[in-house]
């Protein structure tokens, strides 16, 4: 499925210095896996690792991307999020339940 066919769960808005993660309505043990996707596109932007350069395009470990060229679960940033969410979104859970 490309992005246009995916309900929007989360967005992050923001700079280097301070960033907003908004989530869409979801009780609070859907919004752990959510927040901790986004956590981990926080890093990978920090890192310089994912880079914005337009809405169409990214830089991804140094390589432009266009984000059109590839479904959404095959952006390789995509696919790292999700791999690392169970992990985080487990520790979270652990800390607060």
């Amino acid at each position: 499925a490309n992005s246009n066919e995916l309900d929007l769960s989360a967005a992050i808005v923001g700079n280097k210095k301070q960033f907003v993660i908004y989530v869409s309505e979801a009780n609070s043990l859907e919004c752990i896996p959510i927040i901790s996707h986004e956590l981990i596109h926080l890093v990978q932007y920090n890192r310089g690792r994912l880079q914005i350069v337009s809405p169409t395009d990214v830089l991804w470990e140094g390589t432009r991307i266009n984000v059109n060229d590839y479904s959404y679960e095959d952006r390789p940033w995509e696919k790292e999020a999700y791999e690392k969410e169970v992990g985080l979104s487990q520790k979270i859970k652990s800390k607060l339940y």
